[in-house]
């Protein structure tokens, strides 16, 4: 079962399941958030989350938006759209949402942190100790990064990167420890 997450202006509240989303005061202006979607998207744009969403009311028409025989659809961020459905071939998603504020997707910190730390161990495991302490942050935060759905070829790299580190530095404080009295 899907997890949604919710943004109100730089609030960010979730996780909720759909049967959950109405009593959080779910809107079709609402942004929503789960895995799989590429960014924060309105409500109405989520086909599966339409059920969910009260239904507006034209007063001229007496539709509701779903209704209204030849109505434009809105995707994300309010822009017309191609197609049948919010989310089906429109337009592109603005890099600004409605109201003009950016609102960024998922953090991708673990995954970069990951690739970082790993590369660093690599550069660094000729010194005995910090090589080891590099590559394992590297790892830790690439297992930890996998989870992101956009960062996982960062976090993929820490990780592999990170083993590489540890290896080579365990190897080489190893070597150095065992050989100390001759160096």
């Amino acid at each position: 079962m899907s997890q949604y997450y919710l943004a109100d202006g730089n609030d960010r509240r979730g996780p909720f399941t759909a049967d959950q989303l109405p009593a959080q005061g779910i809107t079709a202006e609402t942004l929503v958030w789960r895995e799989g979607l590429p960014d924060w998207l309105r409500a109405d744009a989520v086909p599966e989350l339409r059920p969910y969403l009260p239904a507006p009311h034209n007063p001229q028409t007496g539709y509701g938006y779903a209704q209204q025989p030849g109505a434009q659809q809105y995707g994300a961020g309010g822009y017309p759209q191609q197609g049948g459905y919010p989310g089906q071939q429109g337009y592109g998603q603005p890099a600004y949402a409605q109201g003009g504020y950016y609102q960024p997707g998922p953090s991708q910190g673990m995954p970069i942190a990951a690739m970082v730390l790993g590369i660093l161990g690599i550069l660094f495991c000729w010194i005995p100790i910090l090589g080891v302490i590099l590559g394992v942050l590297g790892l830790i935060f690439g297992i930890a990064g996998m989870k992101n759905p956009l960062g996982k070829g960062m976090a993929m790299a820490g990780v592999i990167c990170g083993a590489i580190g540890t290896v080579g530095s365990l190897a080489i404080t190893i070597y150095v420890f065992a050989n100390y009295d001759r160096l």
